[in-house]
């Protein structure tokens, strides 16, 4: 807790004084990627940005933050956030958290942009706010979703959303097949970055061969085409497509060459007996 407390305190020092040097002294710094504890550093931040990570003495114009006794990671990115369902109080907690950067996906455009101005400005404590738009789909099932249509309505949404700021766009389930390439050739053309659920006509192999940078809760690999060919018997099809040596090293193997990332949700499918970890080999963590 003590290391989320510090990422925050860190965000909310380096958005307000974002022209100048940020020090953090005397502080355990965190390898995420081993585990391995670097105690006594200085973490110097310059415009935002981690500067250097070392033993020297902070500058002298620089804000100091004592670190002893605590333990600093770098910020964690939620990619997976509805801002608009959850409403603004919700942004501070996000940066009391340690999360210093989200991908708000399904929510008012206005309202994201107003939040994330807020933000850079220095007015409200929160993360950076990426804005992905309302949630693209065939149908349209609540107010944050949008029915893309067909062929050129589909490009027309994608060249309008990139006209209207957005930093990417995210997909869902109902897309039709070939509506999704089209959004997704639209979107390459724009220079927006698609994330999303796999859409149910398309495969994951082929999502990501399509240039699909985010497979969104890891449950709808399971759904759609791998649904259809394997109907009541999920439970032992998914315990199958797990094992090493299965079609699912293969698509593991197809999303760590293209590298699109998956998002593993908190929870598992109902369908799999495998615990949870399992499921992280979408996430390219082996046990």
């Amino acid at each position: 807790m003590k290391a989320i407390v510090l990422a925050a305190a860190l965000v909310g020092h380096s958005t307000v004084v974002s022209a100048l040097e940020l020090a953090v002294t005397d502080v355990t710094v965190v390898d995420t990627r081993t585990g391995a504890l670097a105690p006594h550093r200085t973490v110097l931040i310059r415009e935002g940005r981690i500067a250097s990570v070392g033993n020297e003495a902070p500058p002298a114009d620089a804000t100091v933050v004592r670190g002893r006794g605590k333990f600093l990671i770098p910020g964690l990115w939620d990619m997976v956030t509805h801002l608009s369902w959850t409403r603004a109080s919700a942004i501070p907690v996000l940066v009391a958290n340690g999360i210093t950067s989200v991908r708000d996906e399904g929510g008012d455009l206005a309202e994201s942009a107003a939040w994330a101005a807020a933000v850079t400005a220095g007015t409200l404590s929160g993360p950076t706010i990426f804005q992905a738009g309302p949630m693209l789909n065939g149908s349209s099932f609540n107010r944050y979703q949008y029915a893309i249509g067909y062929g050129e309505q589909a490009r027309g949404a994608v060249r309008l959303l990139k006209f209207e700021g957005v930093n990417g766009l995210e997909i869902e389930r109902r897309i039709p097949r070939d509506v999704y390439f089209a959004l997704l050739a639209e979107a390459q053309a724009s220079g927006l970055p698609v994330g999303g659920k796999v859409p149910i006509e398309i495969n994951p192999s082929e999502a990501s061969n399509a240039g699909q940078m985010t497979i969104d809760n890891l449950a709808t690999i399971y759904d759609g085409q791998f649904r259809t060919a394997h109907g009541k018997d999920m439970s032992e099809a998914m315990d199958a497509f797990l094992r090493p040596g299965s079609d699912g090293d293969a698509l593991f193997a197809i999303l760590k060459r293209n590298g699109t990332a998956a998002l593993a949700s908190t929870t598992s499918s109902m369908h799999s007996r495998q615990p949870v970890c399992r499921l992280c080999k979408y996430c390219m963590v082996r046990h």
